[in-house]
């Protein structure tokens, strides 16, 4: 099947499952509206079959009836409605409201009745709030894993990849895509005919009560109200999933290096004019608009983005099991929640969240340090992967204050070790990322020219020896640059006095310990854009060519 033929299909067939997934939460929205109007429902023919019997009241005997004072059991009895909304803004709102009603010197029937609707209103808008931002979290949650998913099964492999962030979660959730927010919209949802809803509920009853209109006649009334607001719940919650949907989209095609996306539109009777003049249209990733360039174009909106191959880059080189040495594969057979066990689950592939909280904001500055410092070249790309699903592990009992470790694929980290603190955590994960994209894909020891640049950089330094250790001893120029420090102890099994390099006895138990700490390092320098980059680039220039080649 061809790449974009592919792509539309599973598109298409997403969108399809996602806006049925959405159908649970527009019908316990819908079950909400009904409850609250039946309440109201409940309360009128409370209200009149207690007062009036059979023979209905006259408009003096109403308003006489509205204007009662309320006893104090009948007020505790609204404010436990109160109680059932989960929003504390909303609920703590509601409590005032009725305070500020129930401190006058009275509350009458009809203050009551207004107070009750007011609250059934809010508590419809809440319901609305509560069921549709859980289901907008697990669509952008969920549809980024599928479109991954997609994405390896196409190709036959996997690819490493990290979880959406809680963050970015976060912001996609706060985006007024359309101008106004999802939840300002609920409450504006809550209007009938450019009027409040609750002001449209209570004109009605007061209407109804004061003219002899049956309470039977009343609840129809009531429920012609709930299916245009059941309607307007439905209309928002579709829309807001396709937003959603092609938002999760986005941030698993950037996660792969796709640089643009094309519109695509389910085209049969019910396709609208805008997008069919958008369909097949190209798009620039920092370019997507929602609502202008990228669905929802409209209400209802079904159309989706699918990635232009040719963003598929370095992102889509398979991983390999840094145990066996051989690719994760995706084969055609494999479905999501296979897929989702074997790779997400088990974080195989797809690292589990950091716990530590220094470690967290250090991952995050990293992430702002390898987006100004790119330059572009597949370090960055490769080091990006590294990080998306590493596995950042605390062990109180670690020697070091980090290390990597291969066995396990776990990038390990003691808080309680004296120099944890005092370490630069940006060379920290560029180092221990770096150890990892080594070991796990470079394999910089079995790599005939990086091994010989190793040689000549050698002999440059002891060409040069004089000048490079003047700049490593105390108060020259390279002397707090560990990364370069610690590759001059490797050149020199640490004969060549140094700060911070490895022992001699590291660099002479096992050959392979000078290539791997020489890229970790090299990768570190690169990275971070240290001192001894510019200080001692040509130093290090056959080093770095190898190595980029090598990625």
């Amino acid at each position: 099947m061809a790449y974009e033929e592919y792509w539309i299909k599973r598109a298409d067939a997403r969108m399809a499952q996602v806006q049925s997934g959405s159908d649970q939460t527009i019908m316990a929205v819908s079950e909400a509206y009904e409850d609250a109007m039946k309440q109201l429902n409940k309360d009128i023919d409370r209200l009149f079959f207690r007062f009036a019997g059979k023979n209905g009241l006259s408009k003096d005997e109403a308003e006489k009836l509205l204007n009662e004072t309320l006893s104090s059991r009948e007020v505790e009895k609204i404010r436990s409605r109160i109680d059932t909304i989960q929003d504390e803004n909303i609920r703590q709102q509601l409590y005032a409201r009725l305070d500020a009603t129930v401190t006058k010197a009275r509350i009458t029937r009809l203050e009551a009745l207004k107070e009750d609707i007011y609250i059934q209103a809010s508590r419809m808008a809440d319901v609305e709030l509560q069921h549709s931002t859980s289901r907008y979290i697990d669509i952008i949650q969920e549809e980024y894993l599928h479109n991954i998913f997609d994405c390896q099964q196409y190709l036959g492999f996997a690819y490493s990849f990290s979880r959406i962030p809680e963050k970015t979660v976060k912001e996609i959730l706060k985006e007024d895509w359309s101008g106004k927010h999802y939840s300002k919209r609920i409450w504006e949802n809550a209007m009938v005919g450019g009027e409040k809803i609750e002001e449209v509920v209570e004109k009605l009853l007061l209407k109804g009560t004061l003219t002899g209109t049956s309470s039977r006649k009343m609840a129809k009334e009531l429920s012609e109200i709930t299916n245009v607001e059941t309607y307007a719940c439905e209309r928002l919650i579709r829309t807001e999933t396709t937003y959603f949907t092609a938002m999760a989209d986005i941030e698993a095609a950037k996660g792969r290096g796709t640089k643009r996306m094309q519109f695509v539109a389910t085209l049969d009777d019910r396709t609208s004019e805008q997008c069919r003049k958008h369909d097949g249209q190209i798009i620039n990733i920092e370019d997507i608009v929602p609502g202008r360039t990228a669905p929802p174009l409209h209400p209802f909106c079904r159309s989706v983005l699918i990635d232009v191959i040719e963003g598929l880059t370095h992102k889509v080189r398979t991983a390999r099991n840094p145990k066996t040495g051989k690719n994760y594969k995706v084969p055609a057979d494999m479905d999501y929640k296979e897929w989702k066990k074997k790779y997400v689950d088990s974080s195989v592939l797809c690292a589990p969240d950091i716990d530590h909280p220094m470690m967290q904001q250090a991952e995050e500055k990293f992430d702002e340090l390898l987006n100004k410092n790119d330059d572009g070249s597949n370090l960055f790309e490769m080091m990006r992967m590294c990080k998306d699903n590493a596995a950042y592990i605390e062990d109180t009992k670690l020697d070091n204050a980090f290390a990597y470790f291969s066995d396990s694929d776990e990038i390990r980290y003691n808080p309680q070790h004296k120099s944890f603190a005092d370490y630069d955590m940006n060379f920290v994960f560029s180092h221990e990322l770096g150890h990892r994209l080594d070991i796990t894909w470079c394999h910089s020891w079995e790599n005939k020219e990086f091994m010989a640049a190793i040689d000549v950089t050698r002999d440059k330094l002891y060409n040069e020896a004089y000048i490079w250790q003047t700049a490593i001893l105390e108060g020259g120029v390279l002397h707090e640059d560990l990364a370069f420090n610690d590759i001059i102890s490797a050149l020199t099994n640490n004969t060549m006095i140094s700060n911070g390099g490895h022992s001699y006895e590291y660099w002479t138990e096992n050959q392979q310990n000078v290539p791997m700490e020489i890229f970790a390092n090299l990768a570190a320098i690169k990275i971070t854009k240290c001192k001894s980059y510019s200080a001692a680039g040509e130093f290090l220039k056959e080093l770095f060519d190898a190595m980029e080649r090598m990625i």
